[in-house]
């Protein structure tokens, strides 16, 4: 374990700390060694990222990026670590990091500034942009078109943040979620669904006609960065959660086939949300080039 967390404690330069924390943060890593699970929140609206199948598992390339975690996990304590799953929303996604719930959410969670006075972010895994889910034939799209617009918003989110700045003579209607924004959407009781254009998309590929719905605009209003979030001021375990983030982003970016497939297998041309391979690669290189690259010899 020393080993690999001295390589990554160079990852935490990039990420701020905040100074109280309660006492049980400081030792999450023990904690995972002595009851041997690792309690992981994740969410069922946010494919691809994580999702229930039809048999009821646990889905989704932050579950495939949580179970590289416990891999690593088990190599360095020399023991078996089962996962907890721990379904979450976006309402108490935070709360269940800091009521010590859950050791580790993964999801699609945004860093903020206000964010980082609760909890502590991991590096960036992926980046998406604010963007919003309209009928096919609307022209709904720039700001001005928005004014007077119902738009369904979910709480405590930056897209809500972000839709209300950007136009604030809109109509906002709350929503839970995603699946609810939907129903909304395909009832005609709002105009515009707001979220995340990466998970927009796979929501519009559930509706019950996808041609029929569009997300827009082309250049999202605003960029998400997605992370996962931890309990703060716990060095060690986001040192171990960083490492592993490196190394699958390090991986990828060198063609290393277990890391491509984790891609393909949800963003490839073939995957269940064709995304960009080029963004990705991009995003990665920027990642790491501000970072520190891992040796050769960490895939042996």
């Amino acid at each position: 374990m020393q080993k690999k967390l001295a390589i990554a404690t160079a990852l935490l330069s990039l990420i701020p700390l905040s100074i109280a924390y309660p006492s049980w943060a400081a030792n999450v890593l023990e904690q995972v060694n002595q009851s041997g699970t690792l309690r992981v929140a994740v969410r069922q609206d946010t494919i691809p990222f994580g999702f229930k199948n039809d048999r009821g598992q646990w889905m989704g390339f932050s579950v495939d990026l949580v179970k590289r975690i416990q891999a690593e996990l088990e190599a360095e304590l020399n023991k078996t670590i089962e996962i907890e799953w721990v379904e979450v929303d976006t309402q108490n996604r935070f709360q269940a990091i800091q009521e010590n719930q859950v050791d580790l959410d993964c999801g699609s969670n945004s860093f903020t500034w206000e964010r980082d006075e609760i909890v502590d972010f991991s590096i960036s895994y992926f980046s998406t942009g604010t963007q919003l889910l309209v009928p096919q034939q609307t022209k709904l799209g720039n700001p001005e078109s928005l004014q007077g617009k119902r738009i369904g918003v979910i709480e405590n989110t930056t897209n809500a943040e972000i839709i209300q700045k950007i136009q604030p003579n809109a109509e906002f209607i709350w929503v839970r979620d995603r699946v609810q924004g939907l129903q909304q959407l395909e009832q005609g009781n709002i105009d515009a669904l707001v979220s995340d254009g990466v998970l927009l998309e796979a929501l519009r590929r559930t509706a019950k006609d996808p041609q029929a719905w569009r997300v827009t605009p082309s250049r999202p209003y605003s960029l998400e960065s997605y992370a996962c979030i931890l309990p703060e001021n716990n060095s060690r375990w986001q040192s171990m959660i960083n490492y592993s983030l490196v190394k699958y982003m390090q991986g990828f970016l060198t063609d290393k086939p277990a890391e491509i497939a984790i891609f393909q297998r949800w963003f490839g041309t073939d995957g269940l949300l064709p995304y960009p391979r080029q963004a990705v690669y991009f995003h990665y290189q920027e990642t790491l080039n501000s970072l520190q690259w891992l040796p050769e010899n960490e895939w042996e």
